[in-house]
Parts: structure tokens; C-alpha cells; sequence
């Protein structure tokens, strides 16, 4: 169902089921929203890029203790949020909306979208977390200047800096839209071929490095769509009907979906972050939640800690994982009272017809945004400050650098140079290693390359094939997981 098949007695939540090509599979556009949400999460659920985040860092590196959480079974707890606060959500707006749901089928459609959504909002996130993320923008800051004087480098033909923002502004949200839209290749172009309401409730940020700024201005706060997926996006919000950017500026819409996928993210990380330092015997769990009593004047967190202590009552002498089952209590209770909240919020917002375009949706709770700061500061200066954590990203930094560092020479290569080296062939002008780090890349990704390159229709200009050859070898980084990225980088590093 589409934008234009809505009217008022029902809420425009946008359920395109239309995909960039026919599905090949037995779902069709015209089977309704659930088989095609449904359908999608199998997708998403049987990709390699999926698979690969039990080896992405969430916050501890190179973790050995299974205990701890790592990129995946973050994403799972995220979609467990997001599929009850979106069913939630629907029962409030049945409420306000005397034509909602549709059909039965409508609450289960929207309710695996948001929960497919938070499965995939970290699936673009690099090795070893934010951190990763940083050194990454890093790295191409550094070199900006070294491939500006470079030979047979496009530095100073127009339109160069303003695409080299795609690496300047990385970040997972932007590598995560291009892996679902563009790096799954098959036996076409078009990746995963995910739904448009899916797709668009991934976006947080629903523009490129030209939309970010100062967000009290009306800019984005990051980059959300890199410049290479500019018409993807652009033909995903026509066909779901969603305001495109403006003439005078102003940033796209986001989908109303992703607001859900948002605050789950926002609900589940800081209680899960505590919870792992008491694992991992950074802090106890005596001091954590004595912590939790200090800021136990929000009445959200007042009650949710009078229900472990009702639950769980205090033993003498109790062992450390008792101890831990208090704190366990307490997140189930805030994270459901923060769902009800979110979730009113959310219709609210929506019947008043001020979401799309809005702030997230725990900034407009004050509760509820108190609650989650106060969690945070406890993670930002007691667990992301620790040692712990430090002297892995430490290590991390080392690691993508040096990968990033022995790859350099193909993106110095000349445009018929580094060609001739994707397809296999000899020249006197490539780099010693130029073929075997050549040799390392994915076969997916180098025939994405070719397919633009050697397309005449295509043909793509000095800049778009640099930053084509930017992309395969940063998609190829970004893609690692921590482990892989370690042996990748003793493999290059190594005399």
C-alpha cells in the first residue's frame, strides 16, 4: 500500500512494498505488506554482511567472554524493542485512528518492518566500533593532500572535494544504506532488492555530506547517503512517496518507521553497555546500581528499581551474578516503560502530523530523555573512558590505518592502470604489490567496478571513477570483521 491509497480516518505510515526490481522469489508486490516484510527479514537474515556483526565490536573489542555483547546480539535485542514498541505504537493509534489498522494483517506488517530495520541499523558499522568509524575519516583526511598532488589523480577537476565529503563524513549509517542498496550483488545491481518502506526505515539521516550542518538550522547531524547512492535514495522516497530535499535547502523526510528503529537503538544500548561492564568485572554491580539509586529521582528509574527491589530482594554474601539479576530486573522494567512512552509519543506525533520532519522521538519525552541521558553519562565517563576499552581502540586504530596504509598505492594508480590490474592483466606502471592487495579485494565488489567502468553508457567520468575505486577499497575495510581486520593487517604489514 502506498502513500496515495491513504485517507484520513487512517495514519500515512508509507507501506511501499514496491522493490527496485520484481522479486524473483514467490512474493509480489501486489501479496500485500506482510509477506513482503516477512520476506525481507529472511533476506536480511541469510546475508553474509548480517552474519558478519557477531564479530563487530559493540563497545569491547576482540572479546573473548561470549557473555558480552557484540554488533549482532545488539541488533537482535534491538529488533526484540522495536518489534513491541511498534506493535504498541499501532494500538495507539487505533486509537486516534477509527480506519486503523486496514486489514488484520497491517500491525504484523509494520511491526517487522521496524523489527528488520533494527536488525540491519549497525550492518554498516566497520571493525571495531565508533572507534573504527573515527580512524576511518582520519585516514582520509590525512591523505587528502597526497592524493590532490598525486599524478593522474582528478584532485583539481570539478566536483572532487565535494564528492571526497563521502569519506571525510564515513559513518555506518551511510556504509549500511550502500551494503543493502548496492554491495549484495548477485546477479544484478540492486543488492538485497528490499522493500521501499524498509529501505526508507533504515534511513535516519535522509541525506548526503551536502545536508549536514547545524541542526537547529534544519541540517543533518551526519551524513546518512553517500553521493554514490544519491539516485537510489531519490527513487526509494519518490516510490514511497516521502518529501524529497527541498529547492530552498531543506533536508528530506525520514520515514515515520524510522523513528521506532531509532529509540530502540536508544532504549537498548545504554542499560546493555552496564550491563556488560559488570560481565566483563569492570565495575561491580554493586556500584552500578548504586548509581541507578543517585539518579533515582527520575521517576521513570524510581520505579523500575522499586521493582527489583520487590523482585529481587538483597541477600548477605550474595555472589556477584545474583547481584547482576537486581540490574536485570530493573532494565526489563524501565525498557517497557519507556516503550509505552515512546510509543504514545509516536502517535501522538503522528496525528498531529509534526513527525516526519521532526527530532527523535525521546528528545520531545522529558522523562524519558532525562532517563536515557542520565544512563549515558555513566557509559560516556565511566565505561567508554575506561582503560578497557582505550587500549583496544587503541589497537583498532593501529590495525584499519595499516590496512588502509598498504592499500593507498591502487588509488594512486591511473584510471587504465589500476583497470588493467582489477581485470587480471600486466603493466609495467602497477605497484610491486599492486596485483596481490589487488588479489585481496571481492570479487562482487571488482565486478561492480568493471560493470561501471567498461559500461559505455555508463561511463563515468575522471572523479566518479576515482571515488568508484575509493569506495571498492574502503567497502572492502569497512566489510572486515575485527578478527579478519587484525590477520588482514598482519598479512600486509608483515616484513
Amino acid at each position: 500500500m502506498n502513500a496515495a491509497q491513504r485517507s484520513g480516518s487512517v495514519p500515512n505510515l508509507y507501506l511501499c512494498t514496491k522493490r527496485r526490481r520484481p522479486s524473483s522469489t514467490i512474493v509480489s508486490e501486489d501479496d500485500g505488506a506482510l509477506p513482503n516484510a516477512e520476506n525481507d527479514r529472511a533476506r536480511i537474515v541469510f546475508s553474509p554482511p548480517f552474519r558478519r556483526l557477531q564479530d563487530r565490536t559493540q563497545v569491547f573489542a576482540l572479546e573473548k567472554n561470549a557473555s558480552v555483547r557484540n554488533r549482532l546480539t545488539h541488533s537482535l535485542e534491538v529488533s526484540h524493542i522495536g518489534r513491541i514498541l511498534a506493535t504498541i505504537a499501532c494500538d495507539a493509534l487505533s486509537k486516534k485512528y477509527p480506519g486503523f489498522p486496514s486489514e488484520p494483517s497491517e500491525i504484523a506488517a509494520i511491526a517487522q518492518t521496524v523489527d528488520s530495520a533494527c536488525l540491519v541499523h549497525d550492518i554498516g558499522n566497520p571493525p571495531f566500533g565508533h572507534f573504527g568509524e573515527q580512524a576511518i575519516r582520519e585516514w582520509f583526511e590525512q591523505q587528502f593532500e597526497s592524493f590532490k598532488h598525486a599524478p593522474n589523480v582528478p584532485a583539481k577537476k570539478r566536483g572532487f572535494a565535494r564528492r571526497y565529503q563521502d569519506f571525510l563524513s564515513f559513518d555506518g549509517n551511510a556504509q549500511g544504506f550502500r551494503i543493502l542498496t548496492t554491495l549484495q550483488r548477485n546477479h544484478d545491481e540492486f543488492s538485497l532488492n528490499l522493500t521501499m518502506m524498509l529501505l526508507a526505515s533504515t534511513v535516519k539521516y535522509p541525506g548526503t555530506a551536502d545536508d549536514k550542518g547545524d541542526v537547529t538550522e534544519g541540517k543533518l547531524k551526519k551524513a546518512g547517503i553517500y553521493f554514490t547512492e544519491q539516485k537510489v535514495f531519490d527513487e526509494v522516497w519518490a516510490a514511497c512517496g516521502l518529501r524529497s530535499r527541498g529547492e530552498d535547502g531543506s533536508v528530506a523526510h525520514r520515514h515515520p518507521l524510522s523513528y521506532l528503529m531509532e529509540a530502540a537503538d536508544d532504549i537498548a544500548y545504554c542499560m546493555s553497555d552496564m550491563e556488560d561492564a559488570v560481565i566483563k568485572r569492570i565495575y561491580e554491580a554493586d556500584v552500578v546500581m548504586a548509581y541507578l539509586e543517585e539518579i533515582s529521582g527520575n521517576p521513570l528509574i524510581a520505579a523500575a528499581l522499586q521493582k527489583a527491589a520487590s523482585t529481587v530482594p538483597d541477600r548477605p554474601n550474595e555472589i556477584e551474578s545474583f547481584k547482576l539479576a537486581k540490574f536485570t530486573v530493573f532494565r526489563a522494567a524501565l525498557i517497557l516503560k519507556l516503550i509505552h512512552q515512546v510509543a504514545d509519543a509516536f502517535a501522538e506525533r503522528l496525528h498531529e502530523e509534526r513527525l516526519l520532519g521532526g527530532p527523535p522521538l525521546v528528545d520531545e519525552i522529558p522523562e524519558t530523555c532525562n532517563a536515557l541521558e542520565s544512563l549515558k553519562k555513566f557509559a560516556q565517563t565511566r565505561i567508554y573512558n575506561h582503560r578497557a576499552v582505550h587500549d583496544k581502540e587503541l589497537g583498532g586504530g593501529v590495525v584499519l590505518r595499516g590496512i588502509l596504509d598498504a592499500f593507498k598505492p591502487l588509488l594512486m594508480y591511473t584510471r587504465r592502470d589500476f583497470l588493467s590490474v582489477v581485470k587480471g592483466e600486466r603493466t609495467k606502471n602497477a605497484h610491486t604489490l599492486g596485483p596481490a592487495l589487488c588479489s585481496l579485494l571481492p570479487e562482487k565488489g571488482k565486478a561492480m567496478y568493471r560493470h561501471f567502468v567498461e559500461t559505455p553508457k555508463v561511463s563515468p567520468s575522471d572523479v566518479e571513477e576515482w571515488m568508484l575505486r575509493a569506495h571498492l577499497v574502503l567497502d572492502y575495510v569497512a566489510g572486515m570483521t575485527d578478527h579478519y581486520a587484525l590477520s588482514t593487517y598482519r598479512q600486509v604489514s608483515s616484513p
